[in-house]
């Protein structure tokens, strides 16, 4: 059911919205970091080539594909306190996740940024079907899954961002998708709130499957480099979004200026 019908979204329908968002991080299956770039590749869309007037928005994969290799860059190059390691993007430990595979060949060529550009620009074309191809295959179907699963199966879908076929087969061929009246607007409202709540799950998640990180103060950085989004100005939007209350502890805030917005960002 769209989140809008009129000319623009209502604070109620961007508050609504973010929930649902907060939904996905808190309920959806997590076994990569796929569906958190998903959500980031689509906000940065709707900021780039929507509107607010809460129309519709179609929204071609290759350009989602290309959002995913932005992202991903810098993470398909080993981290500098684990040696030649790559960061873990997936649970399966021996096998990294596969769009670091294809965006490792270019990103990790030279340190100096003509080099890579000459690597990268004749096959550019190729990583970016690949990394489409990936991204309808495994995300698409899965993004909008939350809670429990239903009868023994995968868990419900909120189709609340896009409409899409039921299974990996069929999302397989897609090359675009929708997004529904009134997202593209709420997402271009809320890329601040958006950007931090999911680059904070994002890190959380990594530092949960990297345990021989520790405490190292630097992943943030290394992920989403010093322009990442700021948090202290979206601490009202989180106090409500978290009905006042500590997101670690469950204890009650006395106001969105009694806590820390995000734990994680020294």
């Amino acid at each position: 059911m769209p989140i809008a019908t009129g000319n623009s979204v209502s604070a109620e329908q961007q508050l609504a919205f973010l929930r649902r968002i907060s939904r996905i991080l808190d309920e959806g299956k997590f076994t990569s970091t796929y569906k958190f770039a998903m959500l980031l590749a689509l906000t940065n869309i709707a900021v780039t080539q929507g509107d607010d007037s809460g129309k519709s928005l179609e929204v071609d994969l290759d350009d989602v594909a290309r959002e995913f290799v932005k992202l991903y860059w810098g993470m398909a190059k080993p981290y500098p306190s684990l040696g030649d390691e790559l960061l873990m993007q997936n649970r399966e430990r021996k096998k990294p996740a596969k769009v670091i595979t294809l965006v490792a060949q270019y990103s990790a060529k030279s340190h100096g940024r003509h080099t890579r550009h000459r690597a990268y620009a004749p096959s550019a074309a190729s990583l970016i079907s690949q990394t489409r191809q990936t991204i309808a295959k495994d995300v698409l179907y899965r993004l909008q899954n939350v809670g429990p699963a239903v009868d023994g199966g995968t868990p419900k879908a909120d189709r609340f961002i896009y409409d899409h076929p039921p299974d990996a087969a069929s999302c397989a061929t897609l090359k675009a998708i929708t997004l529904k009246p009134g997202v593209a607007a709420c997402m271009r409202s809320l890329r601040g709130v958006i950007a931090a709540m999911v680059q904070a799950r994002w890190a959380q998640w990594v530092r949960e499957h990297n345990p021989s990180l520790g405490a190292d103060r630097g992943l943030e950085g290394f992920m989403f480099g010093a322009d990442r989004a700021p948090v202290r100005e979206y601490a009202e939007w989180l106090y409500e979004l978290q009905n006042g209350k500590c997101f670690y502890t469950g204890k009650k805030l006395a106001s969105p200026d009694a806590g820390d917005v995000d734990h994680f960002i020294p």
